[in-house]
Formats: C-alpha cells, structure tokens, sequence
C-alpha cells in the first residue's frame, strides 16, 4: 500500500522541536537547495547528507533527540525534478523502535533502497529480530512525480 500520492504536499513537523542537549543540534545543518527550503518552511530540521543524483534529491529531517543524541521524529523526503514526491515512510521514525530505519542508496534514475528493522517484544534494543530492505521507484508518469514501495524483503534469518 503506497501512503504517497502525486502532487501532495510535504508534511509539516510533528510536535515541536526538542533537544535534550545542545550538543545534539551539532548533527544539523543549513539548507543547501530549495527543496531542503521546502523541508525547513515545513518545521524540519536538516540531518545527514542529502542523496543526489538522476534528478531526484533524498533530504533528511527531524524533529528531536533522546537523551544519546539519536534522532526521533524523523523522515526521509524524496524529491524529484524539484517536486516533492513522497516520504520514506508513512509516520515519522523514532530511533531504536520498530519500523525505524531510512535510504541506503540512489541506483538509479527512478530506484532507491532502504533498510528497515523490526522488533518483537522480547528483543533488546541493540538487536532487532529483523532487518527488511525495502525497494523503491519513482514514477514520474503522471502530471507529478511520487514515490512508490515496490517490495520488501527480509535480509536477515531470525
């Protein structure tokens, strides 16, 4: 089920901004293009080198720390030709939760893969039950462009 749709708006950030420590805003940085502008206007804050390449532009942003400096809130947003065309996912991620992980890579005009991790109730922190990687394409065939899971695929026995 894709929660991405052509032509919709970017989301705007949830909760306001929270950092336990200043030290953990050292993770930050300015915006380098008017997409990243398009993230920022919409209550984010930048983290992690944004993805580039074929037209499409992976930006990173969150809205907090825990108490280590670990991003919560967080979203990956896709653009593509200058068009926001979808999040990683369909809620922002917390850090060390079920569900939370983020892109690995650019491949190609259209393809992104990403990681994600799964917890059952009994696993430690350190140590999802499961890793799933996640493919996705960007389908530019309409009058915008949005992003599109294609499939997921566990990549770990537990």
């Amino acid at each position: 089920m894709n929660w991405n749709a052509p032509g919709a708006s970017l989301p705007t950030a949830p909760a306001p901004y929270v950092s336990p420590d200043p030290r953990c805003g050292a993770q930050e940085r300015p915006s380098e293009s008017p997409e990243e502008d398009q993230v920022v206007a919409a209550g984010w804050h930048l983290f992690n080198a944004a993805q580039v390449g074929w037209h499409v532009r992976l930006v990173d942003g969150l809205v907090g720390y825990d108490g280590m400096c670990r991003p919560t809130q967080f979203q990956g947003f896709v653009f593509a030709d200058g068009q926001f065309a979808g999040t990683v996912s369909p809620a922002p991620l917390d850090s060390r939760t079920d569900g939370v992980g983020r892109i690995l890579d650019l491949r190609a005009p259209a393809d992104l893969n990403g990681q994600f991790v799964r917890y059952t109730a009994s696993d430690p922190l350190c140590c999802p039950s499961s890793i799933f990687a996640v493919d996705y394409t960007v389908d530019r065939s309409g009058a915008a462009p949005v992003l599109v899971p294609l499939r997921s695929m566990r990549i770990n026995p537990s």
